[in-house]
């Protein structure tokens, strides 16, 4: 018995900072940190199909984890329709949120009796097994601006209580992720100052500003030696020497900013979205972004 095409629809999202774990398993790997979600994001459609195909924006695609994601939750073949404004490879967390919204849509469409954390988690071990990331799931999953706190699952997550202020992104290249989640010296760094970034996080929770997480994600990219871009750090330099607050988007080559600077044409606004992965309403499903 299976539901007409429902929607699952999973908010981009973008780290500030991280400290990764990784244990014996998807269950005890994980990454303790910030990001922000925004309402640019990835929904998912699914339909019985001859063989089992991903489209992305209409194009065939493979997509490793979220095939994995198919193959554990569909009973036969299928089409999953993925479909987003934002750039692949580029640090919006798109794998997590292609796998997301897939497993929403198959868990609805097939009426599977799967609750929320189970489907995230899913999702998680498909994430952590293709090496494609360690916490966008959980990021997604709660939506808002987000402390993973990782106390005793991959997923545990907080939603942080910070003034709405407009926020915008600038994209100028990819960047791998399973590269980076490989290199061992770069980890431990990353490991490191991640650790006293969720540190200086906590100290500060209760008077938190935008402002300050995006300062604070910026002292991280830079301690970590991740921002490396020349065309990403002088865009940053920019912003910064106009007054606004900027960060590399983690991990990509690109640049989250308080406010655009030179050609406006080449920054997107986006706002916080709160919700987390959901099921959306056909009218709002073109694009990735419910309106």
């Amino acid at each position: 018995m299976s539901t007409p095409n429902p929607i699952g629809f999973s908010p981009a999202s973008v780290t500030c900072f991280f400290s990764p774990s990784f244990g014996n398993s998807p269950a005890n790997t994980y990454s303790k940190g910030c990001a922000i979600n925004l309402k640019q994001g990835v929904t998912a459609r699914v339909e019985a199909a001859p063989s089992t195909q991903i489209f992305f924006n209409g194009k065939s695609k493979s997509i490793a984890p979220v095939e994995f994601i198919v193959q554990k939750l569909a009973p036969e073949p299928v089409n999953i329709l993925l479909e987003t404004s934002l750039p692949l490879g580029c640090g919006f967390g798109l794998s997590a949120a292609s796998c997301l919204s897939a497993a929403f849509a198959i868990v609805r469409h097939y009426n599977l009796n799967l609750s929320r954390s189970q489907i995230g988690m899913l999702a998680h071990e498909a994430e952590v097994t293709f090496k494609t990331g360690l916490g966008d799931v959980a990021s997604q999953l709660c939506g808002g601006v987000v402390f993973r706190n990782c106390k005793t699952s991959p997923l545990d997550s907080e939603q942080l209580s910070l003034k709405v202020e407009p926020i915008y992104f600038r994209v100028f290249d990819e960047l791998d992720t399973s590269s980076t989640l490989s290199d061992l010296e770069l980890l431990n760094t990353i490991t490191e100052k991640g650790s006293q970034a969720n540190d200086w996080l906590l100290d500060n929770i209760n008077k938190l500003t935008l402002s300050d997480l995006l300062s604070y994600a910026l002292t991280f990219a830079q301690d970590t030696h991740l921002l490396t871009n020349p065309s990403v750090r002088s865009c940053v330099n920019d912003v910064l020497a106009a007054g606004g607050k900027a960060t590399m988007i983690m991990l990509g080559q690109g640049v989250l900013a308080t406010a655009p600077v030179g050609d406006k044409s080449k920054w997107i606004k986006c706002d916080i979205d709160e919700q987390g992965t959901r099921y959306i309403a056909e009218n709002n499903r073109h694009d990735g972004h419910p309106h």
